[in-house]
């Protein structure tokens, strides 16, 4: 009988961030044909230039400890490592910032981002406002208040994509987009700091344990997450972001926008799907390990499921991928419809590996999945060079990247289901035992 209404309060909890996600992601596509006529491909692409940049470093600006929050059962502990957390964000934003001043200017001339000059100092604030609202997120995630979070994803959605759409009508120019989506990260983070004050759960900016000594244990207790998790978010980033470089560099900044859209679009019922069952798997995973619980077949049940969701949706794509694009968001994005064909590939394994990427840290094969990571990105980077070489073609270069990651994360749930099995015959048995 508990089983069963554990088993029931997954479900209602997936059903709750799904369907705020849901209303988010629809509120996002209900604008998209109205910004996508307001800014051209080019504006796009210079967004996306400014994002593929902030990509590759604001996941990991606090080392990617807030992931652990979830972890500890201390709620001490858990506070601790928010706070840790929000001053090492800090510290690099701040010598990001420095670097930007020194010699800004000419590693952008390597990269070839002159383009993006005039906004570049904003890349500390996004940096430091992302680790801000991971640090909120994984709180709400562990105090299960997932009906905060799908309230406030909804409301932030709507805020955000109207004021792009207001003030593209006035100034339709690629630094509004940045600016608002540097802005966005910090007023969804604040929306989310509100909305745990106003459900009366356990703040850690009130009863945080900052001592400086206790901060260092816990980060040395959870030091698997700098040694591991953030290099391999680094590479994870690097490879959505190098695509856009690539294409900007190489077929000019329209390509770079028409990936963006893509993607961005693309993206949405991943997001709204696939976030929405990861972030409810992650602490019921944890806490059935911490029980010395079977967790395998959760990974394996939750994968088919997601497998099952997202191949009609990609069957539609591939089939009619150049015809909706150009209907929803005009003519002149008809070659962004051709990448998603490509694209919702991509996706598809972006979202069944989900309960695989979730399950990494609570088996304790970050190490392995961080080799295997960076194995497989520089062979996606590598085929991505050749495809541009050989055929210099922008959709077999946005073919190459979406065959090759798709294989690795086919690879990676088969690998991350065999160590879990493992990790079940011991956890489960040393227990029993």
């Amino acid at each position: 009988m508990l089983g069963l209404t554990k088993k029931k309060t997954f479900i209602r909890n997936v059903a709750m961030v799904a369907s705020g996600t849901a209303l988010a992601q629809a509120i996002a596509l209900a604008f998209a044909p109205v910004i996508t006529r307001l800014y051209d491909p080019a504006q796009f692409g210079l967004f996306g230039s400014f994002m593929a940049l902030a990509a590759v470093f604001s996941p990991i600006t606090a080392l990617t400890y807030p992931i652990a929050i979830v972890l500890p059962k201390d709620d001490r502990d858990a506070n601790g490592i928010a706070h840790l957390s929000l001053y090492i964000a800090l510290g690099l934003a701040v010598s990001v910032a420095i670097i930007i001043i020194l010699v800004g200017d000419s590693i952008l001339e390597i990269l070839e981002l002159q383009t993006i000059q005039s906004y570049i100092l904003l890349l500390p604030l996004t940096m430091f406002f992302v680790a801000w609202l991971q640090v909120n997120q994984q709180w709400i995630i562990r105090n299960e208040q997932f009906q905060v979070k799908a309230k406030i994803a909804v409301l932030q959605s709507f805020i955000v994509n109207a004021a792009k759409s207001a003030i593209g009508m006035v100034n339709p120019l690629g630094v509004v987009l940045i600016v608002i989506a540097t802005l966005g990260s910090a007023l969804h983070a604040v929306m989310l700091n509100f909305g745990l004050r106003k459900y009366n759960t356990s703040n850690f900016v009130e009863k945080g344990n900052s001592e400086f000594n206790s901060l260092m244990d816990l980060a040395r207790k959870y030091k698997d997450f700098p040694l591991y998790r953030a290099p391999l978010q680094l590479v994870n980033n690097v490879t959505v972001s190098i695509p856009i470089l690539i294409l900007s560099a190489f077929f000019g900044a329209a390509a770079a926008g028409f990936f963006v859209l893509s993607v961005k679009i693309l993206n949405k019922p991943t997001e709204m799907i696939g976030k929405s069952v990861a972030d409810v798997f992650y602490p019921h995973v944890a806490n059935r390990a911490k029980a010395h619980r079977d967790i395998t077949p959760l990974i394996i049940k939750s994968t088919i499921v997601l497998f099952a969701i997202g191949l009609p949706f990609c069957i539609i794509i591939v089939v009619f991928g150049p015809v909706l694009f150009s209907f929803i968001f005009g003519q002149e994005w008809y070659v962004a419809g051709e990448y998603a064909r490509w694209i919702s590939v991509w996706m598809l394994f972006v979202l069944v590996n989900k309960p695989s990427i979730r399950a990494i840290p609570v088996i304790s094969k970050q190490k392995s999945f961080l080799i295997i990571t960076i194995i497989a990105r520089v062979i996606a980077i590598a085929t991505m060079f050749a495809g541009y070489y050989l055929f210099k073609n922008d959709i077999v270069v946005v073919a190459a990247l979406c065959i090759t990651t798709s294989l690795f994360d086919i690879f990676l749930i088969v690998y991350t289901i065999i160590s879990s099995d493992w990790y079940d015959k011991n956890n489960v048995k040393s227990y029993s035992i």
